[in-house]
């Protein structure tokens, strides 16, 4: 099938939710810092390398067994700082057994592309086969996993190779084995631009019922940019409705077509013919499955300049059927250099939550707030984040709670926490005591690795977990540990110190653990050290006490908690 034409009237359950991906290829800007199929590490003042060194991991013992300490079945929020096992100056023991409890629950991460972390073992499975395209890849609860691929041009197809990319829908089990694999559209005559766009790329999200896909897909062929949306059935993998949302042109208006193309310098050193590049970035589905919220960015590159803009639409759909699309309205569309963190997110059916700032890049010390839409396409009035919560835009990280119908958003560098209530509610502000963080926190001109996800709330919704960046010994940053924080007061009850470089964060679907990546190739101090794996350190949620730590998960790759709101 082609691209769609548009119309004149136009127990291990994975405890994971719809994911909406980053756009590929931004570039200058993000209008997302989780990176979906990528691991979202942050590196600022230098060039931070990740390959571990050749030896590989040091010769440590392979099980080290601590005293059994007793653990407490009570979730009541502690008097004090728990203290726990302090770091050490060698890599960690591969199984470290410190207190009485070992989960058994697996979780999706991403390592060498998104595989399953047995958080009983420490173990990852082996990577599913080699799949000849890329792919938007979630889960589905029935442990198995739904992609969106792409077949690039020149794919081995049977006895021929792929010519135009090809849009195929597959659904695998853990392992990766194909159940369902359909082709649903074809990008014919889609025109890949060296270094800046393959021609085509695409996000994807499912709805809450997980019985639809929707995928988005934007297509560049000259003259034109085609923006479409696709709504693929999750059982048998077939095309449910399609409709174009918009074209454009990939050619700068001003001073016109131009044969050949003048080379420009983008922001982040590649260079760049000048004219129009698109991407698909965003996907929000209502949770009733009722509303559509898509968005792409546009950049206008004109020799050394950048001029960035977005579309926004919210598209009503009904029974998998795509109904007329509705483009916001200039009066509350995101302003051309915006940047938002994270996604945005349906707190119901009726309206869109997303944390931004007009200022570009997200710079140190811009001003923050909560973007509120309706599915009608209007705003209901941005709640601002005080001027007196500062947030560092480039390592920020929010959490969106639906139960709660609240906003968390936390500032590693600064250990500040900002609780947003949806409906006018209270702003709350919390701060990690400075008499608890490093003496010299100064971070400028040193490098730094952020953490992604490095916010999480407990499923009762009545804890905050956060990780800390502080300046490290070495060539990068070290982690201050896990501060835990009352989700409703943001009073801080406690804090685990970090055993390595923490990187990435999650709770237990049950609420008793709280798991911890560390970083691969940097000791617990920040410096740059290829005998340390990556790790997962697995803490007690109630007492804060290590229960066990993996210190050897991966050798040869970081490793990250694959998140989906």
């Amino acid at each position: 099938m082609s691209a769609p034409v548009p119309e004149h009237d136009v127990e291990i359950p994975l405890r994971l939710q719809p994911v909406v991906a980053r756009p590929q290829g931004w570039r200058g800007r993000s209008n997302s810092l989780v990176a979906v199929g990528l691991v979202g590490f942050i590196v600022v003042g230098i060039v931070l390398g990740t390959a571990l060194d050749d030896e590989g991991p040091a010769s440590s013992a392979a099980v080290a067994i601590a005293s059994t300490a007793p653990t407490s079945s009570s979730a009541a929020p502690t008097k004090r700082p728990t203290p726990t096992r302090v770091p050490l100056a060698t890599p960690l023991p591969t199984l470290e057994i410190v207190g009485g409890q070992i989960p058994t629950e697996r979780r999706l991460v991403w390592a060498q592309g998104l595989q399953v972390l047995d958080l009983g073992t420490g173990t990852l499975a082996p990577p599913p086969p080699q799949n000849p395209y890329d792919y938007q890849m979630m889960p589905l609860s029935d442990n198995q996993l739904v992609c969106a691929c792409v077949l690039r041009p020149g794919t081995p197809v049977g006895d021929s190779t792929v010519k135009d990319p090809i849009l195929r829908f597959a659904r695998f089990d853990l392992t990766g084995a194909p159940i369902v694999e359909r082709d649903v559209a074809t990008f014919d005559g889609a025109t890949p631009v060296r270094d800046m766009t393959d021609g085509f790329n695409v996000v994807a999200s499912l709805d809450a019922d997980q019985r639809y896909l929707f995928v988005s897909a934007v297509v560049r062929r000259p003259p034109v940019w085609t923006v479409e949306l696709y709504v693929l059935d999750v059982e048998h993998g077939e095309l449910v409705s399609a409709k174009v949302l918009d074209r454009l042109p990939v050619d700068l208006e001003e001073p016109g077509p131009s044969a050949s193309p003048h080379t420009g310098h983008a922001p982040d050193g590649v260079y760049a013919p000048d004219g129009v590049y698109v991407w698909a970035s965003m996907l929000a589905i209502a949770p009733d499955g009722g509303t559509i919220y898509a968005a792409i960015n546009r950049s206008e590159v004109r020799s050394e300049t950048w001029t960035n803009s977005s579309r926004e639409w919210m598209i009503p759909v009904h029974d998998g059927t795509l109904s007329t699309p509705a483009p916001l309205p200039p009066e509350v569309s995101l302003a051309p250099d915006a940047w938002c963190l994270g996604r945005p997110t349906f707190i119901d059916q009726e309206r869109l939550v997303q944390v931004c700032t007009p200022t570009a890049g997200g710079a140190p010390g811009s001003s923050y707030y909560v973007r509120r839409l309706t599915t009608a396409g209007t705003s209901i009035g941005d709640v601002a984040i005080p001027s007196g919560q500062p947030v560092d835009g480039y390592v920020a990280t929010p959490v969106v709670d639906r139960a709660r119908r609240a906003v968390f958003v936390w500032d590693p560098f600064r250990h500040t926490m900002t609780r947003i209530g949806i409906d006018d509610g209270p702003i709350i502000g919390g701060t990690v005591p400075g008499s608890m963080l490093p003496g010299d926190r100064n971070l400028s001109g040193r490098g730094y690795l952020g953490v992604e996800p490095g916010l999480t709330v407990s499923p009762d919704g009545r804890r905050v977990y956060a990780l800390g960046i502080g300046p490290g010994a070495g060539q990068t940053s070290r982690s201050t540990g896990v501060w835990v924080f009352d989700s409703m007061t943001l009073a801080m009850i406690d804090h685990w110190e970090p055993r390595a470089v923490l990187t990435s964060l999650a709770v237990s679907a049950d609420g008793r653990f709280v798991y911890a990546t560390g970083a691969p190739g940097y000791d617990a101090a920040g410096h740059e050290n290829g005998r340390w794996p990556a790790s997962v350190t697995v803490y007690d949620a109630a007492s804060g006490e290590i229960q066990v730590v993996y210190g050897a998960v991966a050798r040869d790759t970081w490793v990250s908690f694959a998140i989906w709101q």
